[in-house]
C-alpha cells in the first residue's frame, strides 16, 4: 500500500485483493435450442396452473409479429391520422383561447383599476368644488380679489313708470 492509500483508508488493510476475486463462480450457460420446451419446476406445496409447459417455436413468433404488424397498420391509416391532426388543432386552438382569455382578464383588471382611480379622483374634485362654492369662501375671495363687501343699508325700491 502506498502513502496515498494509507491517508485515505487509514490503517485498514483488505484481507483479499478484490480484483482477483471472481464475481460469479458459474460459467456462462449455453443458449437453448429454438425448439426446446420450457417446463417450470413444480415446487412442493405450491399449486401450479394446469398448463405450465410452453413451447418456443419460430412459427408462433412469426404469426405474432404478423398480427402485431396488421394491428399497427390498421391504426396507421388516413382516418386515424386525420383524427389525431384534428385533435391536435383543437387542442392548439383551446390553448390559444385560454392564453387570450388570460391576457384579456389582465387587461380588464388594469382598466378596472384605472376606473377606480378616476372615480376616487372625481370624488376628491367634487368635494373640493363644494368647499370652494361655500358662501364663506365666495365672500372672502370677492372681498380680497375684487374689493366687494356686504351692503349695510337697506335696498332701495324702484318703481316703474308707465
Amino acid at each position: 500500500m502506498n502513502a496515498y492509500q494509507e491517508n485515505i483508508f487509514g490503517s485498514y488493510t483488505p484481507r483479499t485483493a478484490f480484483a482477483e476475486t471472481p464475481v460469479f463462480n458459474t460459467p456462462n450457460p449455453k443458449p437453448l435450442e429454438p425448439d426446446v420446451e420450457f417446463v417450470e419446476e413444480k415446487r412442493a406445496g405450491v399449486q401450479q396452473p394446469p398448463d405450465t409447459a410452453t413451447t418456443y417455436s419460430a412459427p408462433k413468433e412469426k404469426k405474432f409479429r404478423e398480427k402485431a404488424q396488421e394491428k399497427i397498420e390498421s391504426i396507421l391509416n388516413a382516418r386515424t391520422f386525420l383524427a389525431v391532426a384534428g385533435a391536435t388543432v383543437l387542442l392548439a386552438f383551446y390553448i390559444y383561447n385560454v392564453i387570450a382569455i388570460n391576457r384579456l382578464a389582465g387587461e380588464s383588471e388594469v382598466l378596472k383599476k384605472q376606473i377606480e382611480d378616476a372615480r376616487s379622483l372625481n370624488v376628491e374634485l367634487e368635494s373640493k368644488l363644494k368647499s370652494l362654492q361655500r358662501v364663506e369662501q365666495v365672500t372672502g375671495a370677492a372681498y380680497e380679489k375684487l374689493g366687494l363687501r356686504y351692503k349695510t343699508e337697506p335696498p332701495v325700491e324702484l318703481k316703474l313708470e308707465k
